[in-house]
């Protein structure tokens, strides 16, 4: 009978796997850096926030956030008959509890992608915000489900409140107080993310 004689390979050395793990994340950087842009993005300058200025402010939202945001502006007596929901963060603006609100006066908060804070009266009004509503209107089953999209309008700045409360949810938190411009949104183009 014959004796078979079984050969062992060498063991790895720990040089050698350290020179692998090396050359692994030397390729992988190399491979990161070919296919990386040289070339980021350009940064977007803050839009300058006067009185009379016309913006572009992209605007992100869901479909909910027309029913959802709210403001307390405790001053009844705005340039334009503008108005919060609320007039203090437990008294609600007289008439907004009527079905019959002039959703074109009634302020809500909302944040561009800059992360600037306006007051914006009706935006949901503007004719494709308020198409792009209809595709997708909300209800308490949706509601978690809503996609984000973003308006892209052009705001005209008329007048800096202060003391202005916002909360971005019916069962959230007040925040602020806020020193914030009141917008006009007209032109708005809608974008998904």
């Amino acid at each position: 009978m014959a004796q078979q004689i079984v050969e062992k390979a060498p063991a790895t050395s720990k040089t050698s796997q350290y020179g692998f793990i090396a050359f692994a994340l030397g390729l992988g950087l190399f491979i990161w850096w070919v296919r990386s842009d040289p070339n980021p993005p350009p940064t977007r300058p803050a839009p300058e926030m006067v009185k009379g200025a016309v913006i572009d402010a992209p605007i992100t939202l869901v479909t909910s956030d027309r029913n959802d945001l709210a403001c307390v502006l405790p001053n009844k007596d705005v340039e334009g008959g503008y108005h919060c929901e609320f007039v203090g963060v437990d008294k609600p603006w007289a008439e907004s509890a009527s079905e019959n609100v002039d959703r074109k006066k009634l302020l809500a908060p909302y944040k561009t992608i800059d992360d600037a804070l306006i007051l914006i009266p009706g935006l949901f009004e503007e004719p494709a915000v308020a198409e792009r509503y209809q595709d997708e209107i909300p209800n308490p089953k949706n509601k978690d489900k809503l996609a984000r999209f973003t308006a892209q309008c052009k705001v005209k700045l008329t007048t800096e409140v202060e003391n202005v409360m916002v909360r971005w949810n019916p069962k959230g938190q007040w925040q602020g107080p806020h020193k914030v411009f009141i917008g006009i949104a007209s032109n708005c183009q809608v974008s998904e993310p």
